[in-house]
């Protein structure tokens, strides 16, 4: 090897591991935000109003089911680790938060968590 393929592989080895670290701790920051956001949830007044925020706070990584109409719809979000399970240093670990919508008024939110062991 030459010098600049083995400065290439020294650096991928360094950038590597620092991303990698990165998307976990962001991943798990996403994850505690939207934990945050439904313990407010569940505390607002007016849960609503407090929904359409999250709304414009998370935009189009809140989903809105195809399915919607008047009487039901949902919307989700998820937040996973899959980098880090594709390169099998981790397990795949997943969590999906739904809110759903009874006749147009917010009914119920969950969350749902799920790990598939390596």
């Amino acid at each position: 090897m030459n010098g600049p393929t083995i400065a290439a592989v020294m650096i991928a080895f360094i950038l590597l591991p620092a991303i990698l670290v990165i998307h976990s701790i962001s991943t798990e920051r996403r994850a505690s935000e939207i934990i945050a956001d439904l313990k407010t949830l569940s505390a607002a007044e007016d849960r609503q109003q407090y929904f359409e925020s999250l709304q414009q706070k998370y935009g189009g990584r809140l989903k809105k089911s195809p399915d919607c109409n008047f009487e039901y719809c949902f919307y989700e979000i998820t937040v996973n680790n899959r980098p880090l399970a594709i390169l099998h240093l981790a397990d795949s670990v997943e969590m999906i938060t739904t809110f759903q919508f009874l006749r147009g008024s917010l009914w119920l939110s969950m969350t749902e968590y799920r790990v598939h062991p390596r």
